[in-house]
């Protein structure tokens, strides 16, 4: 009876009414209304509000079993007492249209105190008296007491001790917990972290299955329950590789802010806490002791590139990445490094402790914990754990050893023109902030390793200043504006080589040449020729067809007949870059091959008589080569030269090479990457995804499921903002751009309910009607 009760409860008014995460036929509903009316609980009405409540405001006074308040408020006292007035406003507040709708849970509410006295007291009361001349007393006592104190108190804790004991894999921002005593009295409700992150999987749970799971699975099969939603293994791996990354970053920092700048350079103080932290994530890190560590790059920095130097660049690529590590040192690194004065290491009572226990701690924190944590805490296989150990390990050593390496032998020297170390955007991305190594040998004590920038791609310099402010680390050493300046003056005073100032200007102007031909291209021929998402006055038609050129693609006609193309027939062999072929077809293969008959076909059978029609659009297809050669490649090169003195070949490069390079696989990466790998939150059944990488590169091109479901929408995405979308939005508050389509918010949320696979960001929580209006 209490396995009954409570199957009403988790597959009835939780999975089915509450959270829509599956769909069940007349016959199945009147069971769960049985089962449910079992469990003596509130009418299903009362119980369904409550419980979307609870998921929209979890652990606020809106909560009506807030757990902030205490456990015993969240298990029962929620019950004993009147409610908040934020539980009674917002409770109104939300839309229960579809359980009234439901003309069985409709009677339910109706008449429930009679099937709650006939189904929950006085039946199972009746059946052992009647069934095999049981007792009275012991019918009343095991049914009307037991089984009804035990069966509430079981589904109390989802509310209470799930949400205050256990662990939280998925989501480590909110109350709910993974807690397998309360998945197993619950009947599979205890997953609760995994539930409040996927509330509308029909199993509320990723690895384990449970009674109410086999329950709903049962009716599947005979058909009596249907469309059963849970999130794509994709999606959770996603919120799992996250711990993997801070993981990473963690140990990256524990190199960068612990043994590189705090130990090794001393370019700041810190506390014992904060030495502790940093201890930890070095260890993680596994890159040899932090008094090995320390000492050897004390001798890198006094003996840089000369055979005393433990991984000298001039002995070629390969050994100063990896290749010092596999052979015995140079005489003269052990000589060298036995004058090196670490003595300051050594009255650090951490830096003994680990030096002392690290054959022991490494492995542990490396590669042991790592591994066992996701095994205990939610299930994942150990040969899964440990290969993402292993991958996190491989990525952290590799970007460590590219400082060595990468950055002393490409990129610019602005600073010191006679070392080898660079400047190198790439190794600072991967290192935390480590790239801006010609600066960084210039003035090793400045604790930021860098002079641009507040936190520009330095997340360590972040965590130190985050320490500085909570008092834990002071003394943090810089250099001034005017010896910087001295500096770089000195080192391009004597040579040709430009300034920094020179270095950014062109860095700038790369940028705001890559921005405006991918705004040419999202906001021409893309949003407003292809899917005339918006209308454009003449003045705007003209810029854009500028802003096209320079982005040095085919003309205006080519490109929007093949992405009309692409859209009618996407994925198939009509389409020009059928991502089905395979990514390197779908990013540049399909340029490099005759076109499949089916897409020429199709091409000729596309309207392009508006295209023509425009006269902008005419020119620009008629003077297209001249258009292109003189914006995509002659004036962005003549500009830097005659406007600061730029060198021709920098500017070549810089311009020529580099960003059009960039520009062009950007672009190429909505048909690549934007159909492989993302998710797919509005339309299942299409292989175009949601690929937050791609839209950052494209100006606003990556959320490209939404925009293959709605292709009209003239911002290409429901939720983020964009440059593309800014430079429309600006031009038709100036009256030049006019008509911008979008779909309502009705309709996209009806799309996203019947075929996204449930991970889009704003109702993911809500998956069933939700607030019908907002004070």
């Amino acid at each position: 009876m209490i396995l009954m009760g409570g199957i009403g409860v988790t597959a009835g008014s939780h999975r089915l009414w509450t959270h829509k995460a599956y769909k069940a036929k007349w016959q199945l509903r009147i069971i769960l209304v049985v089962l449910y009316a079992s469990a003596g609980m509130n009418d299903i009405f009362e119980w369904v509000r409550d419980h979307r409540v609870h998921h929209k405001y979890t652990d606020t006074d809106a909560d009506p079993h807030n757990s902030n308040r205490g456990f015993f408020f969240s298990h029962v006292g929620w019950l004993m007492m009147k409610k908040h007035p934020d539980v009674i406003r917002k409770g109104r507040l939300v839309d229960m249209s579809d359980i009234l709708a439901d003309p069985i849970a409709a009677f339910s509410v109706k008449y429930f105190l009679i099937l709650k006295v006939i189904f929950a007291f006085l039946l199972p009361a009746m059946l052992p008296v009647y069934g095999w001349n049981e007792t009275w007393y012991r019918a009343f006592v095991s049914q009307i007491i037991l089984r009804y104190v035990l069966l509430l108190n079981f589904i109390w804790c989802v509310n209470s001790v799930a949400h205050i004991w256990g662990s939280r894999p998925y989501d480590a921002h909110i109350n709910p917990r993974e807690n397998q005593w309360v998945n197993f009295i619950a009947a599979g409700e205890g997953s609760h972290n995994y539930h409040h992150t996927f509330p509308w999987a029909y199993k509320t749970s990723e690895l384990y299955n449970s009674t109410t799971t086999d329950f709903i699975n049962f009716f599947a099969k005979i058909g009596w329950a249907y469309d059963l939603k849970e999130p794509s293994r994709e999606l959770v791996k996603i919120v799992l590789m996250k711990k993997v990354v801070a993981l990473g970053i963690a140990a990256m920092i524990g190199v960068t802010a612990g043994t590189h700048r705090l130990w090794a350079h001393r370019s700041y103080k810190a506390k014992w806490p904060m030495r502790l932290i940093l201890m930890i994530f070095q260890t993680i890190a596994f890159q040899d002791s932090i008094y090995q560590w320390a000492r050897d790059h004390r001798v890198h920095h006094k003996f840089t590139d000369t055979d005393a130097d433990p991984y000298n660049v001039r002995r070629g690529f390969f050994f100063s990445h990896i290749g010092w590590l596999l052979i015995r040192k140079h005489p003269d690194v052990v000589i060298k490094g036995a004058t090196i004065d670490c003595n300051d290491l050594m009255q650090d009572p951490l830096v003994v402790f680990q030096k002392k226990w690290y054959g022991y701690l490494m492995p542990l924190c490396a590669f042991i914990i790592p591994t066992l944590v996701p095994w205990w805490a939610w299930n994942e296989s150990l040969w899964y754990s440990w290969h993402l150990a292993i991958c996190r390990y491989c990525i952290n050593i590799n970007s460590t050893w590219s400082v060595n390496s990468v950055a002393h032998i490409w990129g610019m020297k602005p600073y010191d023109k006679s070392a080898s170390s660079t400047e190198n955007i790439g190794v600072t991305l991967l290192t935390c902030g480590e790239g801006w190594h010609n600066y960084h040998h210039a003035f090793p004590w400045d604790y930021k390793t860098a002079e641009l920038g507040n936190y520009k791609f330095n997340l360590a310099k972040t965590f130190i200043d985050f320490f500085a402010y909570i008092g834990l680390a002071y003394d943090l050493k810089t250099v001034s504006d005017d010896m910087v300046k001295k500096r770089v003056l000195r080192c391009d005073e004597p040579t040709d080589n430009p300034t920094i100032t020179s270095d950014k200007r062109l860095r700038y102007f790369v940028f705001i040449t890559y921005g405006l031909g991918g705004v040419g291209t999202t906001a021409g021929p893309h949003r407003l020729w292809t899917h005339q998402a918006y209308k454009a006055k003449w003045q705007l038609r003209v810029i854009l067809g500028v802003l096209y050129a320079s982005a040095g693609m085919n003309n205006i006609y080519e490109w929007v007949r093949d992405h009309r193309v692409h859209h009618k027939y996407t994925d198939t062999d009509a389409d020009p870059h059928n991502s089905n072929r395979g990514f390197f077809f779908s990013h540049v293969g399909w340029l490099m091959v005759k076109k499949n008959p089916d897409v020429i076909r199709r091409g000729r059978q596309v309207d392009m008589s508006d295209v023509l029609a425009d006269p902008v659009v005419a020119f620009n297809i008629k003077y297209f080569p001249i258009l292109k050669f003189m914006f995509a490649f002659l004036l962005p090169v003549m500009l830097p030269v005659y406007a600061w003195n730029e060198t021709w070949y920098r500017a070549f490069v810089s311009q020529d090479i580099i960003r059009y390079v960039i520009l062009l696989n950007a672009i190429w990466s909505v048909n690549s990457a934007a159909h492989i790998w993302g998710s797919k939150p509005y339309d299942t059944h299409i292989n175009p995804t949601e690929n937050r990488w791609v839209n950052f590169f494209t100006g606003g091109e990556g959320l490209h499921n939404y925009h293959h479901v709605f292709p009209w929408d003239y911002k290409a995405a429901e939720l983020y903002g964009s440059p593309t979308t800014a430079f429309i939005n600006f031009f038709a508050k100036i009256g030049w751009a006019y008509d911008l389509k979008e779909p309502s918010k009705e309709l996209v949320k009806t799309i996203m309910r019947k075929r996204g696979d449930g991970s889009h960001s704003l109702w993911e929580a809500v998956p069933y009607p939700a607030i019908s209006k907002i004070e």
